[in-house]
């Protein structure tokens, strides 16, 4: 019987490790090679992450795959034999043909041809999309400091100010992974979730929390009844009476099952809502439509183009061209064109300046952060349908400003004024969205009928990065920060 066990054992993960390998991709010279994209099957594929890696399932059945990389000679390869490793071969470019496609072309004349056949290049028609969709955030106190000047209760002193700014400087990252169907056009999107699992720690709030509990409770002790609020800072001052300041909160009574399975309804819609709107957004954000913030070609007089060489894709000739600032634009980047139809394969992109700024008695937001990808390939009508896209928006914000609360009490004889508390209080933090979406599969006409509730579907949260949730499936290989995410007990 212990024979009979071992060998079915050694079948079920010699079969599951079948189904899934990690391959990298390098180039000769041992260097990963990133965002190469990888075909199999019908209209199936998937993309290398940064470092060059990709996961693909079904690795000892038949069939093959071929991968794609700006510069690299195709690869097509029998999944049979698919080992760890690819290596890709740069691929010579034909000065002939470099030379008969620039004769008669400078940039300005390719960057009108490019917003000219937009509209033909583009696929807009509805399609049904398999996705794999990764939000990643994070967030930052790079500085926190309360400087008690004064203050009239005992416990309320420099020490517990100097607690609370180590605890809030505590970074805070968490994960949000799914895979589904979207299915639409470039003008809005359905999200239709299969599976969905969140890395959090909640840990890096609740000990800040504690710490303002343990505030309120010394508010409690010492605040009467019928007192009200002075708050000032600087010129700005408002009254607050003690209803308002909540203090006297009851504390958290343990969840009911069904308020228990009433949350996790509320998180699971609230997920789908969450990466809905993400998606919607960086496709309605696709660089060659109008009033769009990523305006290189819609505003394409404010830039500086320069074609800084040429390579291959698909057996293509492809520009690779520069663009910058000229006339106080946003930003900089590189787009990858065909010299044929004029149809950008990838535009790479970054900003130089913060895009929006606020700053006003000592209180400040910038916006300075918006770069990403969105890399295409073509469908086989030859019309150009996005395969991966990657944002990241992020913004430093800061207040520098005295801070004042005098507890008032009109019943207190003689005396109306009850405590102080005098601060400085100098906070500046930062806070980072990442948004990555590939395409897994493609249906051209695809269902325009959501088919599944947006609370039904396999969720989990993990307090470590668990790799087998996904087992069976083809996702983006996560980075090495996601890898090491653990939250330690």
């Amino acid at each position: 019987m212990q024979k009979v066990l071992s060998v079915l054992v050694f079948l079920v993960f010699g079969c599951l490790h079948a189904q899934q390998k990690k391959i990298t991709i390098v180039n000769t010279a041992g260097e990963p090679v990133p965002y190469a994209t990888i075909s199999y099957g019908e209209n199936q594929g998937t993309i290398s992450n940064e470092d060059g890696q990709f996961t693909i399932i079904n690795s000892s059945s038949g069939g093959e795959i071929e991968i794609q990389a700006l510069g690299y000679i195709s690869q097509k390869i029998a999944l049979a034999g698919l080992s760890q490793k690819v290596v890709l071969q740069s691929k010579y470019i034909d000065l002939d043909e470099v030379i008969l496609v620039d004769k008669d072309l400078d940039v300005t004349d390719i960057i009108a041809r490019i917003k000219d056949n937009a509209i033909e290049n583009y696929s807009i028609s509805p399609t049904r999309k398999k996705i794999f969709y990764r939000k990643s955030y994070f967030s930052e106190v790079s500085k926190a400091e309360i400087e008690v000047e004064e203050s009239s209760i005992a416990d309320l002193n420099q020490a517990l100010m100097d607690s609370i700014t180590r605890k809030i400087k505590n970074p805070i990252a968490s994960y949000t992974e799914l895979i589904g169907d979207i299915y639409g056009n470039q003008d809005g999107q359905e999200v239709d979730v299969i599976k969905a699992a969140r890395l959090f720690d909640p840990k890096t709030t609740e000990s800040a929390e504690e710490l303002f509990k343990r505030v309120q409770k010394i508010f409690e002790e010492n605040i009467k009844d019928d007192s009200y609020f002075k708050i000032r800072s600087g010129i700005i001052g408002t009254k607050v009476d003690r209803d308002e300041m909540d203090l006297d909160d009851e504390p958290e009574k343990e969840l009911t099952a069904e308020e228990k399975q009433k949350r996790e309804k509320e998180n699971k819609e609230d997920l789908v809502m969450n990466a809905k709107e993400n998606i919607n957004s960086v496709l309605k954000g696709t660089f060659y439509k109008e009033d769009v913030t990523l305006d290189v070609l819609d505003k394409d007089r404010k830039y500086d183009f320069d074609i800084t060489g040429h390579t291959i894709i698909d057996d293509e000739l492809v520009y690779i061209i520069k663009f910058s600032p000229k006339r106080g634009a946003d930003y900089k980047g590189t787009m990858y064109v065909n010299a044929k139809d004029y149809g950008v394969y990838r535009l790479d992109y970054t900003n130089v300046k913060a895009l929006k700024r606020f700053r006003l008695f000592g209180v400040s937001h910038y916006e300075d952060v918006h770069r990403g990808k969105m890399i295409y390939s073509k469908n086989g009508d030859g019309k150009y349908d996005f395969t991966y896209f990657e944002r990241e928006m992020g913004a430093t914000s800061g207040i520098d400003r005295p801070l004042t609360i005098i507890e008032k009490n009109k019943k207190v004889a003689g005396r109306r004024k009850q405590n102080e508390l005098d601060m400085e209080i100098d906070f500046k933090f930062k806070q980072l969205d990442k948004v990555q979406v590939v395409v897994l599969d493609k249906n051209e006409g695809g269902d325009a009928i959501k088919t599944s509730k947006e609370d039904a579907y396999e969720y989990a949260t993990f307090k470590k990065y668990n790799p087998d949730f996904w087992k069976g499936y083809t996702i983006i290989e996560p980075n090495a920060m996601i890898k090491a995410f653990e939250i330690q007990d």
